[in-house]
Order: structure tokens, then C-alpha cells, then sequence
């Protein structure tokens, strides 16, 4: 009575492989076999004395019976229990002869059809110690075969012949109590299928694939609810947990849809989601283990807990196709939304459902977006992949760091890059070696795989990979990371879908380029805790899906974990991104030190309302760290990585040295120009430029100066621009021996003359037999530079045009160049360009330059100032204005709004002495009433003789003025900012002002420029009173 319990278990197993149709369970019905063997359970005493058609070292041989088709089996008792099988990952196949192993896909074995030995399967249990009275049984094509001794490390062999080629073979693990006497408990089933490699020529010496499959079509279902049907495998996207738990979607022994989950080693199927009104796909755990899914037939994006509870209400603006995309940290999530006609982004807080996050919209630029994918590029940075209505596609890239924070979304692109093929579906690393990969067509007509650096992003054809392979005409699909985000990039093939039925799984190994394609399957997706392994999905014999596992050769050490920036400087009040790069993410972000608030997921900080310091400690999933370190400063203090003091005076080896203008590039280093006294007492072309950190840059001209004598006559330079390709274009005078005329010079990035310029990399233009001075450039957006001054026959206002070699823009006005006459002795002083293509000029009457902070006469007479408008061509625009000139009262600097507003900085007087003064205009000309007191507002110091040069506005409209102001012994640098409606920002130095003294000398500021950093740098003079005069900097925190 008691044997033909284990013969009974013998044949569960026989028909659980295949025919697996029947309930296992207390109450089962009785089952007619369809073909497993004869009718009656016809085992010898014990299995040591039965034949076997295979053999393993070791192993205890057993009998397959004569079973006899059709006969009838009663099931009084379950058999199979949850206890631990074989472990998936571990099985491996060693080759005979050379001992070569090999995980998945292996090369150059002979097929013989015969039952010679050909390797051998190598495998581990899941139960790591006491295994000494384990065994493993062994069910090949249905038929229990054999069972295998475990040894004490809980592995065992399989040998492998030549007959079981294509043959489903099942490892199954037999509880400690299991005995011919009395049967007792057996593991779900490992099964193992060698298959012939296509016979393809992207398969060359690859002769056989080794799948391995943890999920077992209709597996059914038992009494415990744990136990579930994994009948059909749907062909989605899975998921694995942190602790490596595959979620797939599945249809369940009545055919409705549930989410099931299964240990990536192998086990009990179970049931996470069973009552689902439709299936579920791209199902996607976060790092609690809840799961997200998009139901297919609604589009809603559903969250569920680890118990399947529905955590989350309905969606609205729901796409045709719903996409998402889990945050580095797990805490939010990115998706598509349709919003009327529009396609956005929406951002949802996991930790606050019902907080709304404003979505990114997208601006059109030639692209009404239709469709888009996206990825995480890291954890405030997205790549958007946008299909365009008109029939090209786009890459965008934004930082949403402020969006995540609370704040509006910032819809201007980062980088963007366009492609009229197709391009789309972006993986991306998370920032640990800032790349990102994407499906891109190269005009070839099929997918291919692309990569980009998020510094300097590229499209196709120049970002498509090479597979090494002799023919490249297949799709590549399903991109995914290792989840280590530095190993590779796994993805599906159509190699040769005439070939089988599957798409191959290739793997792209970032460290050496290199591609692999790994075994037949789809969607593959990396273990959480190991790398080397992916979950994947693949056909069984029965031609359903099932969840097979693939282990990869060593991945790649993580390059190092670091945070940027490392140190930082912050006012006040601001922000910063710290960004998370190396080790594994996610990362974790804390303040260990000091105030502020600070997003543990996305590294978004803001600084508290005192100044300080504080430390960041960014932690990765393994537990290594790193930290940042911050200061936090007051607004308008002078910056200390600026020279150590955060200001430089340079005396260019001569008694008078003028800066005149100055120019930020976008490395942060600075371009000062002027004039230098010569040894003759004339006056050369001067050029200085800093490095970041204030130093004089040694890569520039001589010791970073620059000196141009031309004519051996006097020259100034008044004015400097940058081209897009780095060169510099500087504009002044030069005396010709009569007249002066207009001096336009260009450099290279080294300060060497650009000879492409001109001939020599000057040009000089004499307007009509007067005093030709220019004051301001523009480079406009087709490289043309524009050039305004002062000349012709009656010092009128001048403006001319020149191409990118130096010749006149015929074109433009006459003969390239307009001259207009506003009143007596007119200077064009600032050029700028407003958004409908049209000329905004500064004028000023009597323009001599600025003076260096000498004047101390009270209330010195302000000059004559206008606005003058002149078309894109150069003809002057009557509509503005008085017939195209409006008369303004402060003109020293000009500035325009983003709304097209203009702003001016000058001095009035208060009666006594000289005050900072800043007005507004609108577009038409006239003044604004709603800044300050009737469109002006002006400023005293403290003292007397306060005088704004310059002007400059920042990204969030407010508005800094610079110049002189009187300390009570002399001049110093003097900025004032203010807010947007004229008042002073009291949060910037003292009650919104700033003055800063270079050594008891006389400072003036006659320049103002922001740098990438948001600071401001400031430019003039130092000088003693009749001795010497030096170029001066400043930098300061904005």
C-alpha cells in the first residue's frame, strides 16, 4: 500500500511535463492518462535495479516503467509541495573533452544522434547545506527517468547524450522524507531544454542553445491560493523585484487574467493579482515591491501594493498607447497623458498619490508631437523621443528637477537633435556614465541600436552601433539595462525570423563594445541583485511563453561612485542639482551636516535663508557613498574662487589701461578689451582674458594679453562679441592719419589674428571723410556682425553690416551700412535685436566714453538719449516712436526684457549730486508706469556721485545696474538690483546694493555679464587719481 504512493508520484511528474490538465490538490478528480506509459505501475522492488536511458555521475538509476495509455488514476492525496528545487541560475553546461563550460548559448558541438555522451548539466539547489539525502529526479520528454545524488555542497551532474537533444528535461527536487515507502514531498519543476542554433549565418559555430525555463505551462493550481495556473505566459513586458521576484502577466486555469509572480531560481508559481477585469502589461516593480501595469484595453496606469491591493484611482487624459517610467529612486514616475490635441509628460509622486506635479508640455519648433517615449537620463534629467506630426522625429532633453520639487516644469531643451527616420524608445544609465541607447533607423529601413553621450547627444547616422556582423538588415527591440547601469545594453533581434520562431537575445557590452547574441527569446530584463543574470521570455514546447533565465559571463565592475559637484558655492535661498554618477544606482541623497532642504531621491537642494555650510552624503544600492560639500553665501558677496578674493586688477604693463567691455564665454572664462598706452603715449588694441578661476589665461596671447598696434597709430577697442565657433570680433577706432575710422578685428580662440578676417584679420572702414567710431557689436544669428558708431559726414548715428569675412552687407542699408542722424554728434552705444528680426539702437549725443570715477562736479550734465529702430534690412522703422526715434532721459546702457520691454541705466540728479538711475520702456517707446515711480526709479549710495554704466537682467527678471558710486574718499564698483516692478531686491548685499573698494583706489564699472553659473562678473577700471589706470574685475554671487 504504501509503494504505489511514490510510483503514483512518479507518474504526477510524468504527467505534470506533459499533460498538465489536471487539478493537484485535497478533492481531485480522478484523471485518464493520455500516453505517459503502460497501465500499470510496473516499477521494479527499488529504482537501483531499473534501466535508464540517460545517466549521471553519481546517480541512482531508475525505471520508466510500462505504463499503459488510458488508464485511470486516482490522486487521494497533493503530491507536489512548495518545498525547494533546483536553482535556475546555476545550470551550466559543461562540454566533454574540453571541459569548456558554457551559460546559455555555446559553440561547436556535434549533433549524432546518437547516445553518445556530448557534456554534462551542472546545477546547484536552491536549499544551500544538508543536503547530503537529497536527490533529484529527472523527467526527459515526460518520462521520469531517473534520479540524481546531491552532494554536500547541494550540486549534482546530468549527463547530457546525444539522444536528449530537444527533449524537455525536467530537475526536480525530492524532500528529505521522500521514499519508495512512503512517498512525501517533491519541488516544482527546472526544465531544461539543448536545442540545434538556427541554421544561420548570424549563429556561425553556435550549434546549440541551452534554455532554461522557471515558469511550466499549466502549472495548476492548488488548494493554497499560492499555488496558481501560469497557463499562458502573455508575450509583455516583466519585471523583477529587489529580491529578484519575476512579475508576469498570465492567464490562470479559467482563463481570466491575473499578474504572477515566480523566484528567478525557480519554484512555486503564485498569484500577486487575481482579479483583474483585463490583462495587465509593461508591468514594472518599484523598490517596495508594489508593481505598476497599464490595463491593455483602457490604458489606465495601475499601482499595486505587495498584496495586489489597488493603491490608486482612475486616470484621466488617457493616450491611445500609455507608457511609463520609474525614477531612479523608485519615488516617481514619468508618463504620457493626451491633453486635448497635445501629447505631455505627467510626473506622479508615489509617496503622495494625490499631489498633482505639473507636466511637461512641449514646445512645437517644427514638430507638433504626435507620440513619445522617454527615459530617465538620471535623477532630474529626461530624454524625450518625439514622433512629429509632419513626419520627422526629435530627442529632446529637460530638467525636471524643479518639477519633482514642486515647481513648473522648465520647457526649454537642454539638447535636441532630429532625425527624418525613426528613432525612438531610449534606455538610459541614470547618469553613472551619463549615456543613453535608442532604436534608430539610419535611412536603411530597419531599427537599429544607437548611442549617445547626454554631453554631446547625436543622432543617426553618426550614434548607430555596429554588430560586427556581415549583414545588418534586422530590427533591434525591448532595449534594456543591466541593472548594474554600467555592463550593457540587452535588447531583441529579428536576425532571421524565416530561421525560428523567436527573436535572438543580444547583449551590447559597454566596456569593449562588443555585441553578443545570447539564445532565442524576448524581452529581456536584468536581475536587481545580479547582473549577470536575465529573466527573459521564450517558447516551450507547447508553443506558450513561459519566463526562461539566462546567466551572462562576469559584468563589469561599476566605475566609482562621485557626486557633481563635489564643492559648491550657493547663495541663499537658491537651488542646485547635485548629480549622482558611478557606482549602482539608485542613489540615495541625505544632509548630514548643516540646513536646507534637500530631496533624498532626486538631490534637488535649496539652500536655507543663512549663510553656512552643509554636507550632502549620496549613498548607492550597495551601501559605498560619497559626499558634497557647501557653502552658502549671502547675494552679492564677491565670489572667493574668483582670484581667492573675488576680484583682479591687471595692469597690462602701461600707465593707462582701459577696459571698455567684456564677454563671458561659456567656459566661464573671461574676454576683457580696451586700450593700452604704447611707449609712443598712443593708445593699441588691448585684449585680456581669466580663466574661471581669475587667473590670467597662459593659452591666450602672451601670459593671457593680448596687444594690437596696427598703423603704429592710436587704436581703442570700444566693444566685444563671440561667434559660435569661439573666435572673438572686436570693435573700435583707429587714427588713420586724418580721420579716425571704424576698426573691426577678429581672433582666434588663442588670440591670434584670424586671417580669414580681411586678409590680416582687420578691416577698417572710412564713412564719408569724418571721425568714424564704433562703439557696439551684434553678431547676429547667420554669423553677419552688426557694428554701430558714430561717423559719416555729420557724426550721425552709424550702423553697418558686415559678412563673416569682414566685407560690407551690401545688402543692408546702402552699401552696408545706414547712417542716421538723431541729433549732434551721435553714437550708436548698444545694439540689440528684437524677436521679430528688427534693430534696437542706443543713442547718445556727445558720447566720449565713460568717465573713470573722477567727476565730482554735482549734478554734471546728462546727455541727449534715443531708441532708434531700423528694419532688418536697415531702413528705419517710422512706426516706432517719433518716426523710428524715441526720445529717452538715461542712456548709458540698454537691456531688453523677454517680453520685449526695454530697460536703461544712466544717473539724475537729486538736487545735489548724481544718483543711479533705471527706467523702463514699452515696446512702442514709451515709458512704463507700472516700474517704479512712473516708469524710473533712482538709487543713492550714501554719499554723492553715483553713476550706472551698465546693465544687465537675469533668467528670473531682475534687473542689476552697475557703475560708480563715492564712498566718501573714492569711487568704488557700485551695483544695485532690483526686482521686476523697480523696487530695490533687498535680499542682495545691503538693502539691494553693493560697493566694493579695490585698494583705496578710484573703481568703476563700466561692463556687467553673467556667467553659466548664474554669477555676475563686472568689468572696469581701477585707477589713481592722474597716475595709472588698470583693468579691473569683479565677480560676485548673484
Amino acid at each position: 500500500m504504501v509503494r504505489w504512493r511514490f510510483y503514483l508520484l512518479v507518474a504526477v511528474l510524468c504527467l505534470w511535463i506533459v499533460f498538465p490538465t489536471f487539478a493537484i490538490g485535497p478533492g481531485s478528480s480522478p484523471l485518464q492518462m493520455g500516453g505517459c506509459g503502460a497501465n500499470s505501475l510496473g516499477f521494479g522492488n527499488s529504482l537501483s535495479n531499473s534501466d535508464s536511458t540517460g545517466s549521471s555521475d553519481g546517480s541512482t538509476e531508475g525505471s520508466t516503467g510500462n505504463f499503459e495509455a488510458g488508464s485511470p488514476v486516482d490522486i487521494p492525496v497533493p503530491i507536489a509541495k512548495a518545498i525547494d528545487g533546483v536553482d535556475a541560475t546555476s545550470i551550466r553546461f559543461v562540454q566533454s573533452g574540453s571541459g569548456q563550460t558554457f551559460n546559455q548559448l555555446f559553440k561547436t558541438l556535434k549533433l549524432k544522434k546518437s547516445t553518445t555522451e556530448i557534456g554534462k548539466i551542472t546545477a546547484s539547489l536552491v536549499q544551500q547545506t544538508g543536503c547530503g539525502n537529497v536527490t533529484v529526479g529527472v523527467v526527459v520528454d515526460g518520462v521520469f527517468i531517473n534520479t540524481i545524488a546531491v552532494n554536500d555542497n547541494c550540486a549534482f551532474e546530468f549527463t547530457l547524450t546525444d539522444d536528449l537533444i530537444d527533449k524537455p528535461m525536467a530537475f526536480v527536487v525530492f524532500g528529505e522524507a521522500t521514499t519508495v515507502d512512503n512517498g512525501g514531498d517533491v519541488s516544482y519543476p527546472v526544465i531544461v531544454t539543448l536545442s540545434p542554433a538556427p541554421d544561420s549565418i548570424f549563429f556561425e559555430n553556435r550549434d546549440y542553445i541551452l534554455k532554461i525555463y522557471i515558469t511550466n505551462t499549466d502549472t495548476n493550481t492548488q488548494a493554497d491560493p499560492d499555488f496558481v495556473n501560469a497557463a499562458d505566459v502573455a508575450a509583455s513586458e516583466i519585471s523583477i523585484s529587489s529580491g529578484d521576484v519575476v512579475a508576469f502577466s498570465a492567464l490562470n486555469a479559467s482563463g481570466a487574467p491575473i499578474v504572477g509572480t515566480i523566484d528567478i531560481r525557480g519554484g512555486v508559481n503564485a498569484t500577486l493579482i487575481g482579479s483583474l477585469t483585463n490583462a495587465l502589461n509593461r508591468l514594472a516593480y518599484d523598490p517596495s515591491g508594489n508593481i505598476l501595469g497599464v490595463d491593455t484595453v483602457t490604458q489606465d496606469l495601475l499601482y499595486f501594493d505587495t498584496t495586489g491591493t489597488l493603491l490608486n484611482d482612475a486616470n484621466t487624459n488617457l493616450p491611445t498607447d500609455r507608457l511609463f517610467k520609474f525614477h531612479p529612486s523608485g519615488r516617481y514616475v514619468a508618463t504620457n497623458i493626451q491633453v486635448g490635441s497635445d501629447i505631455e509628460i505627467d510626473f506622479i509622486d508615489l509617496e503622495n498619490l494625490n499631489t498633482d506635479i505639473n507636466s511637461l508640455a512641449f514646445t512645437n519648433g517644427g514638430c507638433t508631437v504626435s507620440d513619445v517615449s522617454f527615459d530617465w537620463l538620471d535623477a532630474t534629467n529626461i530624454v524625450v523621443f518625439e514622433t512629429c506630426s509632419e513626419g520627422n522625429y526629435r530627442a529632446e532633453g529637460f530638467d525636471v528637477s524643479g518639477a519633482l520639487s514642486g515647481s513648473v516644469p522648465d520647457t526649454t531643451a537642454v539638447f535636441s537633435f532630429t532625425s527624418n527616420d525613426y528613432m525612438g524608445k531610449p534606455v538610459a544609465d541614470w547618469g553613472v556614465n551619463a549615456l543613453f541607447f535608442y532604436e534608430c533607423d539610419d535611412g536603411s529601413g530597419y531599427n537599429h541600436l544607437c548611442r549617445s553621450d547626454t554631453n554631446n547627444p547625436v543622432g543617426p547616422p553618426a550614434s548607430v552601433i555596429s554588430m560586427g556582423l556581415s549583414d545588418d538588415n534586422f530590427n533591434i527591440s525591448d532595449l534594456s539595462f543591466a541593472s548594474d547601469r554600467s555592463s550593457y545594453v540587452a535588447f531583441n533581434s529579428d536576425l532571421n525570423p524565416t530561421a525560428f520562431t523567436d527573436n535572438a537575445i543580444g547583449v551590447y557590452w559597454l566596456g569593449n563594445g562588443v555585441t553578443d547574441f545570447q539564445t532565442l527569446g524576448i524581452k529581456p530584463v536584468s536581475s536587481a541583485t545580479d547582473p549577470n543574470l536575465i529573466a527573459y521570455l521564450n517558447y516551450d514546447v507547447t508553443g506558450e511563453f513561459q519566463v526562461s533565465v539566462l546567466h551572462l559571463t562576469t559584468a563589469a565592475d561599476p566605475p566609482a561612485l562621485t557626486v557633481t559637484p563635489a564643492t559648491k558655492t550657493l547663495p541663499i535661498g537658491e537651488t542646485k542639482n547635485f548629480k549622482a554618477t558611478g557606482g549602482i544606482p539608485p542613489y540615495i541623497f541625505s544632509l548630514t551636516s548643516g540646513e536646507g532642504e534637500l530631496n533624498t531621491s532626486t538631490g534637488y537642494y535649496q539652500a536655507p535663508q543663512t549663510d553656512g555650510t552643509a554636507t550632502i552624503l549620496v549613498t548607492d544600492s550597495r551601501g559605498l557613498t560619497t559626499e558634497a560639500n557647501l557653502t552658502i553665501v549671502l547675494h552679492g558677496s564677491l565670489d572667493a574662487g574668483f582670484n581667492a578674493t573675488g576680484i583682479l586688477v591687471s595692469d597690462l604693463g602701461s600707465t593707462a589701461d582701459s577696459l571698455y567691455d567684456m564677454v563671458v564665454q561659456s567656459d566661464n572664462k573671461v574676454v576683457a578689451v580696451g586700450s593700452y598706452r604704447n611707449g609712443l603715449n598712443n593708445y593699441d588694441l588691448a585684449l585680456m582674458r581669466t580663466n574661471e578661476d581669475g587667473s590670467l589665461d597662459s593659452t591666450f596671447g602672451t601670459n593671457g594679453v593680448v596687444i594690437t598696434d596696427y598703423l603704429t597709430s592710436n587704436e581703442e577697442a570700444m566693444a566685444v562679441a563671440l561667434q559660435s565657433d569661439g573666435k572673438i570680433v572686436v570693435v573700435g577706432y583707429t587714427d588713420s592719419g586724418a580721420t579716425d575710422d571704424f576698426i573691426i578685428a577678429r581672433y582666434d580662440e588663442n588670440g591670434v589674428l584670424d586671417t580669414t578676417f580681411g586678409g590680416d584679420g582687420i578691416v577698417t572702414t572710412d564713412f564719408n571723410f569724418w571721425d568714424d567710431q564704433a562703439y557696439s557689436i551684434l553678431i547676429q544669428s547667420d554669423g553677419k556682425i552688426l557694428v554701430g558708431g558714430s561717423g559719416n559726414l555729420s557724426r550721425e548715428e552709424v550702423l553697418a553690416r558686415y559678412n563673416t569675412d569682414g566685407s560690407l552687407d551690401t545688402s543692408f542699408g546702402t552699401d552696408g551700412f545706414v547712417a542716421q542722424s538723431v541729433s549732434n554728434i551721435d553714437s550708436a552705444i548698444k545694439i540689440f535685436i528684437q524677436s521679430d528680426g528688427k534693430i534696437i539702437t542706443l543713442v547718445s549725443t556727445s558720447f566720449q566714453g565713460f568717465q573713470q570715477g573722477e567727476d565730482d562736479s554735482p549734478c554734471s550734465a546728462a546727455g541727449n538719449y534715443s531708441l532708434v529702430r531700423f528694419s532688418g534690412e536697415g531702413v528705419l522703422d517710422t512706426s516706432f516712436g517719433t518716426n523710428g526715434i524715441a526720445a529717452i532721459r538715461y542712456g548709458n546702457d540698454l537691456a531688453l526684457q523677454s517680453d520685449g520691454k526695454f530697460v536703461l541705466a544712466g544717473y539724475s540728479c537729486n538736487g545735489t549730486d548724481d544718483d543711479f538711475a533705471v527706467e523702463r520702456y514699452d515696446t512702442n517707446g514709451s515709458l512704463d508706469t507700472s516700474f517704479g515711480t512712473n516708469g524710473s526709479i533712482s538709487t543713492h549710495f550714501g554719499f554723492s556721485f553715483d553713476q550706472a554704466n551698465a546693465l544687465i537682467i537675469q533668467a528670473d527678471g531682475k534687473i542689476i545696474a552697475g557703475g560708480y558710486a563715492f564712498n566718501g574718499a573714492d569711487y568704488d564698483f557700485a551695483l544695485a538690483r532690483y526686482l521686476t516692478d523697480g523696487s530695490l531686491d533687498t535680499g542682495f548685499g545691503t538693502n539691494g546694493l553693493v560697493l566694493t573698494n579695490f585698494s583705496s583706489n578710484s573703481d568703476n564699472i563700466i561692463a556687467l555679464a553673467l556667467d553659466s553659473e548664474k554669477r555676475i562678473v563686472a568689468g572696469g577700471t581701477s585707477s589713481v587719481f592722474r597716475a595709472s589706470i588698470d583693468f579691473a574685475l569683479a565677480r560676485y554671487w548673484y
